[in-house]
């Protein structure tokens, strides 16, 4: 018969085991990144491409911590809100995971945003692969993007181009929006910029969550029964190759609200 010292260590050693297989494992060496605040939604995270997904408790895991190389994914409507170094941010009906970086996104070390996310370029519409786009996109010849990006600013040139003739800016729909002077610059700094677009004021923000970047823009102007706003908002991203872009826009105004998905391919 065992001495119950030696029983009751097994029995520690047993649970240890048991909880280690049990509770999600992060990579040795990774370092903090932020936490979850809220979970507004259904979610699940995993530590890596291979883990298995891990559901989200919105009890038990508001205040979770979160580390370097887990990927956040949001399943219904709703948002998962979390502070990633030092920045709210959230997660709202994404279809893709959103790797959590391992440098803060705002301040990579000197670039304009999160190392390797180049959108410079020229961009060609995939109108087979793109989703909701407008009659006038769907019947245009071609459509390009010119993206053009340093370390302080993006901004984005459309063309469209249909029966020969060629027309600048997005409608609405896509691009940057334009002002007097040509395509809008985004900061990438996260600051707000304010500028004239024809008789109309915008106010634009660019922000970086993880490998995203969202291109904010809110338009005013007066019109016959007062003042008008609409609402842009587009979220870039690459293929892991680069030779691939995706934007997803959702606009909103006093005529309802529209959502598109983009896929450009670079030329």
């Amino acid at each position: 018969m065992k001495p119950a010292r030696d029983v009751c260590r097994f029995c520690i050693v047993s649970v240890g085991i048991f909880l280690g297989m049990a509770m999600p494992q992060q990579p040795a060496g990774t370092k903090e990144a932020g936490s979850i605040t809220a979970i507004e939604c259904t979610a699940v995270f995993k530590n890596d491409e291979k883990s298995p997904q891990i559901r989200l408790d919105p009890k038990r895991d508001k205040g979770r911590t979160l580390h370097v190389g887990e990927r956040l994914k949001c399943l219904s409507d709703g948002a998962i809100k979390i502070t990633l170094y030092g920045e709210a941010q959230s997660i709202d009906k994404s279809l893709d995971w959103y790797p959590i970086p391992d440098t803060n996104p705002s301040n990579p070390g000197g670039g304009g945003g999160r190392p390797g996310e180049d959108f410079a370029g020229t961009w060609s519409l995939d109108k087979s692969k793109s989703q909701g786009l407008s009659q006038r996109m769907q019947g245009a010849d071609k459509a390009t993007w010119t993206i053009t990006q340093d370390a302080k600013g993006i901004s984005i040139d459309q063309k469209i181009e249909d029966s020969g003739q060629a027309f600048a800016g997005g409608g609405g729909t896509g691009g940057g929006g334009r002002g007097p002077g040509g395509p809008a610059v985004y900061k990438l700094d996260g600051t707000e910029t304010n500028m004239e677009m024809g008789q109309a004021t915008a106010s634009l923000k660019a922000r970086w969550s993880g490998g995203m970047l969202e291109l904010a823009r809110r338009t005013t102007f007066n019109g016959p029964n007062g003042e008008v706003t609409s609402t842009n908002s587009q979220k870039l991203s690459l293929s892991r190759d680069g030779k691939v872009l995706t934007v997803v826009i959702h606009n909103e105004s006093p005529r309802g609200m529209t959502d598109l998905t983009m896929v450009f391919n670079k030329q």
